[in-house]
């Protein structure tokens, strides 16, 4: 019965084919790939930019913990970040910034255009402070491993496996994702001496993280500081990043390799040490208490501080749109106010005062272009409010969220969420996150929901990407495509699109034969419709990545529109499935394969070609023309489709082999020495027909079954 069952398995298993060619074009297409500040609804069936920039991910990143937060009464624990999902409120992991022989006051958190998080470390070691790296990982199904090579699947597994989408590194090779499953779910970081602990000192050393268990974290950069801290961090249109350091004094701002953490440009700023700051068409905007907030830039080093009266003692700098920024007063600027400035000019053109605390720290822009800004009241008391204005400067609403608010975000759905360095003497008020809906209640806003942190948080970003989104005027979609088929090289993609002038749209793709391979593989650009790679993307999955920019100055709403877009297999690709009779594992031998022509000469031999599931095959040929295909593998006899193929640019697909198992001495026939070697190595793992690990009653039976059988 066993030997029958699996016979009709691999017969079905050998009618199963798929198409060379994959087309997206509707808004149900498009859903098959994930969205970074794009979206296929406003118009359905066309790939947009966002109006306003937003989440690249439905993730919130809290900065919690260290000694920063400890000073505050606190319970002391060790910096980290607090990883929310922003559509569900459920957090998703927990994630160390340094090694556990290192300290960790976690200030800062930037969101890149893949969705990473960069953290400061604002205490680390004496002299050295640092920035980390943790990537993102969307789906997949969890596992846990009670021993090594055994995972059970469970909803709180430490282990992912085929995530839709991730920045993550296997490195330890199993396939999987090893990567926190929640609150307090923090996993070990054991860094030493020559490796994770100090290799990246050096200002052009690389921080490539090798030592953390979890595996999102990827990138740690020490920063060798003469005694001030590490504060503000912003992301520049290359997801390279950009931090405030004090290498011996000489206040600076380094930009750092967003891959590796090397630094790439150092520039000096003078002054007091750079508080916040943020990345913008070619220059860092940055705030620095004392002096205010000062234009740097990046190309000729030059500074110009904002202009205007009173503009002393600011803690915020954040972007309103292309043309302005706010900034807000620190505890020492009086009276409390934010501040609108012209980008052009680096002037103050409109001031609204505060009735709370002087005490201003986070501060974002919602979906319809109103001020939110939090009244932290950390040094100077005050009535712990959050307050939403109109970019005008009238009030709309505040909000209590909790005592002292310090950050505020903008994620992925247009909600606000609001952090709090909290109060732990007041029954540990403010150890969660506040989520307010800006449209709620006719547009006044409402609180709509907590999500426990357990702790206080001492930042004052975003955590979410809003702000970078918003600052690049660019978004992406990106899909994975699986072929089924190991090696298979990828050729012509074309697009219809709709690129108007100051906008543009470009294409990219790459292939690697698992999921977490594509992390490791190169993007190759298509230079435009109709461009073939030659090669150049090879691999069982294809990641098409679709970036959508607007030039700096442009309107909110012009965005250029991917309407369809088509992939092929390469030209002369031969593609169908190899039927294994008899075959119980998941794991396919290689197979071989003939080309011979139809009207004589010599046959063309294509050999050691991996198959997928199923024994799904392909292979490039530069042979045009009819031909006889031949497939075999192993122990399998060799076969003859019976029709001859026709081989063209576009190449033969949906040829579909079934295969006799039982060939034991590899001489196409099923024969007495077949028989005799069976009976010689029954019950050893030695010839095992079937895939079970062990030559028994099934094997034998496939033999006798197939007996006298001759391959083509």
């Amino acid at each position: 019965m066993k030997n029958a069952v699996c016979m009709t398995l691999c017969w079905l298993c050998a009618g199963w084919t798929l198409a060379q060619v994959k087309t997206w074009t509707t808004t149900q297409d498009f859903n098959e790939g994930l969205y970074f500040n794009t979206n296929s609804t406003a118009v359905p069936g066309e790939i947009r930019l966002n109006r306003l920039g937003t989440a690249p991910v439905p993730f919130i990143n809290i900065p919690v913990g260290g000694p920063e937060l400890a000073a505050r009464g606190w319970n002391p624990s060790p910096g980290r970040i607090v990883r929310v999902n922003t559509d569900t409120g459920v957090v998703a992991g927990e994630y160390r910034l340094t090694p556990e022989a290192l300290s960790s006051a976690p200030s800062r958190a930037v969101v890149d255009s893949q969705g990473n998080v960069w953290v400061t470390n604002r205490y680390e070691a004496s002299g050295t402070h640092s920035v980390t790296k943790i990537g993102v990982i969307v789906g997949g199904t969890r596992y846990y491993r009670p021993l090594p090579g055994v995972y059970i699947p469970h909803p709180l597994g430490e282990y992912v496996r085929e995530p839709l989408y991730t920045t993550g590194v296997d490195r330890d090779g199993d396939g999987y994702i090893r990567t926190s499953a929640g609150l307090g779910n923090l996993l070990p970081w054991v860094g030493t001496a020559g490796n994770d602990l100090d290799s990246s000192v050096p200002p052009d050393a690389v921080g490539t993280v090798r030592q953390a268990a979890d595996e999102l974290i990827t990138v740690f950069k020490r920063l060798s500081t003469g005694g001030n801290r590490t504060r503000a961090v912003a992301i520049d249109e290359n997801d390279d990043i950009w931090v405030g350091n004090d290498p011996g004094g000489a206040f600076q701002v380094w930009k750092l390799d967003g891959d590796d953490g090397r630094r790439l440009q150092a520039i000096t700023v003078g002054g007091s040490y750079v508080y916040s700051m943020f990345y913008q068409g070619g220059f860092l905007w940055v705030s620095q208490t004392a002096e205010g907030v000062r234009r740097v830039d990046v190309t000729t080093g030059a500074v110009v501080a904002v202009s205007g009266t009173n503009v002393g003692d600011l803690s915020t700098v954040t972007p309103y749109d292309d043309n302005k920024l706010i900034t807000a007063g620190a505890q020492n600027h009086s009276p409390a106010e934010w501040m609108m400035v012209d980008a052009a000019t680096a002037s103050v053109i409109s001031r609204t005062t505060t009735p709370g605390s002087t005490d201003i720290r986070g501060v974002t822009v919602d979906q319809s272009g109103n001020v939110w800004v939090t009244s932290r009241g950390l040094w100077s008391g005050g009535d712990f409010r959050v307050y939403k204005y109109t970019p005008g400067g009238l009030l709309i609403n505040q909000f209590y969220t909790g005592d002292r608010p310090c950050g505020l975000g903008r994620d992925s759905n247009g909600l606000i969420w609001v952090t709090h360095v909290g109060n732990p003497g007041n029954l540990s008020n403010g150890n969660w996150a506040t989520v307010i809906d800006p449209e709620a209640n006719d547009g006044m806003g409402a609180i709509i929901g907590y999500v426990g942190l357990g702790t206080g948080s001492y930042n004052y970003s975003d955590g979410t990407g809003a702000t970078t989104s918003q600052i690049a005027r660019e978004g992406e979609w990106r899909v994975v495509y699986d072929s089924f088929r190991p090696n298979l090289k990828w050729g012509v993609i074309t697009w219809l699109a709709d690129v108007p002038a100051q906008t543009s749209l470009q294409v990219y793709a790459r292939a690697a034969n698992t999921r977490l391979g594509l992390n490791q593989a190169t993007f190759y650009q298509y230079q435009q419709s109709g461009d073939d790679p030659e090669g150049a993307v090879a691999g069982r999955y294809v990641e098409i990545r679709v970036r959508l920019s607007r030039e700096l100055g442009t309107p909110q709403d012009l965005t250029p529109a991917l309407q369809s877009l088509t992939i092929r297999y390469a030209k002369g690709t031969v593609s169908g499935t190899v039927g294994l009779g008899n075959w119980l594992s998941l794991q396919f031998p290689n197979a071989n394969f003939i080309l011979r022509p139809v009207e004589g000469g010599s046959d063309i031999a294509i050999n050691d070609i991996e198959l997928g599931p199923f024994g799904a095959f392909a292979f490039t040929t530069p042979a045009r023309g009819t031909y006889f295909l031949l497939a075999q593998s192993s122990h399998w006899l060799r076969q003859r489709l019976t029709v001859p193929i026709v081989i063209t640019d576009d190449g033969s697909h949906g040829n579909v082999f079934a295969l006799h198992n039982g060939d034991i001495d590899r001489d196409n026939a099923i024969t007495d020495s077949d028989l005799a070697i069976i009976l010689s190595t029954y019950g050893l793992v030695t010839d095992d027909l079937t895939g079970d690990g062990l030559v028994d009653d099934s094997d034998l039976a496939v033999v006798l079954f197939n007996f006298g059988l001759i391959g083509d």
